[in-house]
């Protein structure tokens, strides 16, 4: 019922071919500080297409825990 979100380290050959099944676009996408890797959101109510089979799912609450870290937010940020 509630939209999965996937981490995608970069680059990934596939991309192209997964953002197909994603909201959203590639330049609109939240990306780790040091812009190695990406969160993209797969629509409710969509199965896990085979190319993201790879990739682990995250619910809502999941992704927002990983993104408030170092890694996916300034540090500067952090504290506030």
């Amino acid at each position: 019922m509630n939209n999965l979100f996937f981490i995608v380290k970069l680059p990934d050959t596939a991309l192209d071919a997964i953002m197909q099944h994603c909201i959203g676009i590639m330049e609109n996408q939240r990306r780790s500080v040091d812009g190695k890797k990406v969160v993209l959101k797969l629509p409710t109510g969509v199965g896990i297409p085979q190319i993201m089979q790879h990739l682990t799912p995250y619910s809502h609450s999941e992704i927002l825990q990983v993104m408030a870290t170092a890694e996916w937010t300034n540090p500067e940020f952090l504290n506030i």
